[in-house]
């Protein structure tokens, strides 16, 4: 990369390629790479494989990760510690191991760091909250505090908090609480005299102080952002932006008032939009250095796993870019040095991962885990599970006789279909609900209906799970109700029970209650092999497709470690009767 003279107000960022020094820290770097992927790639050939299809529970791998990351680092002059479009996930949800993730793994993360002796500066991008759902607010006030145990200062505003709406959010969350505050310098309110938004804590920038360095924190929303917020919030709100390049110099001159050493810029806009306005920032301060310059431009990504080092271009020379992923499953830290050549800028990105879990004994030392609890607890007290919205299952939908259908529960099925009920007790589906009720770290799970739905019969339909029309077409109070639709039963995959329970020989209910049996042209002698391979296998890709509403790479972090073929019928999920050539 061409090297560019460095400025009064942006020193020169070092490049590692020059020196031989550069040049083993390079070295070492790439040694740790590779450290961590043959540690990750040994984990996953020798950790146990997942039962029965469903999430797997074997124990975790004892090998610390935690000693490759930082290697070769020094003490940092500055750590800036970033996080963004964590988008509602405040915990990783345990159904299965090793998962990533966690808000109380990432205060661990942070405290490591300052335990080091570093100066520390965590800032976050933005999409903090999840959209829509009936536990969304709370999830976003909760976060909001855990930010602020952490020592977050500053934070961008993204979609989700934008639309819940954004006076709704801040009113939750920051106009009563100076940390961690909400920047957005393009947001049409916080112009000079207009002080709506600055009641809520609103600010165009942040000036934190760390260590020997003060650092200028700046966000600003982008149009791919900001257009279809303008569109979908009316006009009342007043939710409305202005261009960000004519309001970003003015916000970067006055940063460069403060005498700021390093400055990052929030962007709430894809990478492609994000290097537009870094190299347009760029420009602006070769033209005039009272703009300050931007060191660090951290945007949004549309995936879920991010890139291992920062972007750099030629356009922008002394700006990194970088992404985070999504879900809260990774940190990054950028560790900065001051050098005689100017800044010296380190990456690494960090996998919230078991490692940063809190040791048995010592849960008291980290607050977020105490924050937990009080999260599930007024999950339980606010009745949010009642508070779920419901729909008719797609077995009413398909057929108008068949719209009084109701939930019975897997005993019901039992008396008839005992092969398969055998096969189903030995599945851990059997059992799931269990599962939340012993969860610690919080507890209380089974009052959450984030969890809810995948443990039990039919939470999303009408009459299932804690529906108390369900309970009344059952003739019974709702407590015996939900306890005959705890786990995951019959009729989590084959849809409400009574209509089939009361009339068994009712052949136009069997396309209905089983759809992914074997088509007759699957199961004709007349089809060729090939034929039937092919209808096989997409039989088998609409079943893995229906079981990854629960087991999804967020849950179930082993479910495309094998084929599904042989999650359905290798471990025994598939319950056919013994006698069946299906």
């Amino acid at each position: 990369m061409e090297k560019m003279p460095p400025s009064a107000s942006v020193p020169q960022v070092a490049t590692a390629s020059a020196t031989r020094g550069e040049r083993h820290w390079l070295r070492s770097t790439m040694l740790g790479v590779i450290g961590l992927v043959a540690i990750g790639l040994g984990y996953y050939l020798l950790r146990g494989n997942a039962t029965n299809g469903h999430a797997d529970d074997s124990g975790d791998d004892p090998t610390s990760l935690k000693a490759l990351l930082f290697r070769g680092w020094n003490k940092p002059d500055l750590a800036i510690v970033l996080s963004g479009q964590s988008k509602g996930f405040l915990q990783e949800c345990g159904c299965s191991h090793p998962q990533k993730g966690g808000l109380a793994r990432r205060f661990n993360l942070i405290q490591s760091l300052k335990d080091k002796g570093w100066p520390v500066v965590p800032v976050d991008l933005g999409e903090i909250a999840q959209k829509g759902g009936p536990q969304a607010m709370l999830k976003y006030e909760t976060a909001m505090k855990a930010l602020d145990l952490m020592g977050y200062k500053a934070i961008g505003l993204g979609e989700p908090e934008l639309l819940m709406p954004l006076t709704e959010a801040l009113a939750h969350s920051s106009l009563n609480n100076p940390n961690p505050r909400p920047l957005a310098a393009n947001l049409k309110g916080l112009e000079k005299g207009n002080t709506f938004f600055d009641d809520y804590n609103v600010r165009p920038y942040e000036i934190v102080n760390a260590g020997t360095l003060k650092v200028g924190v700046v966000s600003v929303v982008g149009s791919r952002v900001s257009e279809p917020v303008e569109e979908a919030l009316p006009a009342e709100l007043g939710i409305k932006f202005l261009r960000n390049d004519k309001v970003l110099p003015g916000v970067l001159t006055k940063v460069g008032g403060d005498k700021t050493d390093f400055n990052v810029l929030l962007y709430q806009g894809l990478e492609r939009e994000a290097k537009l306005a870094a190299k347009t920032l760029h420009e602006e301060h070769a033209k005039d250095p009272g703009v300050a310059g931007v060191h660090l431009v951290f945007c949004l990504t549309e995936f879920d796993e991010p890139p291992g080092a920062l972007t750099r271009s030629q356009d922008f020379p002394n700006t990194s870019l970088v992404t985070i992923g999504h879900k809260g499953r990774y940190a990054g830290v950028v560790g900065v040095w001051r050098t005689p050549r100017g800044l010296e800028l380190r990456y690494q990105l960090v996998p919230l991962g078991p490692e940063y879990e809190s040791p048995a004994g010592k849960e008291k030392d980290n607050p977020v885990m105490a924050l937990m609890e009080t999260y599930a607890q007024r999950v339980k007290d606010g009745g949010f599970l009642s508070k779920y919205p419901r729909s008719k299952h797609p077995l009413i939908q398909a057929d108008k006789r068949f719209k009084d259908a109701y939930y019975v529960g897997s005993e019901v099925c039992a008396s008839c279909h005992k092969h398969a009920t055998k096969v189903w007790k030995e599945s851990a589906h059997s059992h799931a609900f269990d599962a939340l009720v012993k969860a610690k770290n919080p507890r209380q799970r089974e009052f959450d209906g984030e969890c809810v739905k995948c443990h039990t019969i039919g939470f999303d339909y009408l009459k299932g799970y804690n529906d108390p029309q369900g309970a009344a077409a059952n003739d019974m109070p709702l407590k015996e109700h939900n306890e005959l639709l705890r786990h995951v039963g019959c009729e989590s995959c084959h849809g409400p029970g009574s209509e089939h329970a009361a009339k068994s020989r009712n052949a136009d209910l069997y396309p209905l209650i089983n759809p992914y049996r074997a088509s007759g042209e699957e199961r004709d002698a007349k089809t060729t092999p090939e034929r039937k391979q092919q209808l096989h296998e997409q039989r088998m890709k609409r079943i893995d497709i229906f079981c990854q509403d629960c087991h999804d790479s967020d849950n179930d972090v082993h479910w495309g470690k094998t084929s599904f073929e042989e999650k359905w019928i290798g471990r025994r999920i598939i319950h056919m009767t013994p006698k069946s050539k299906d």
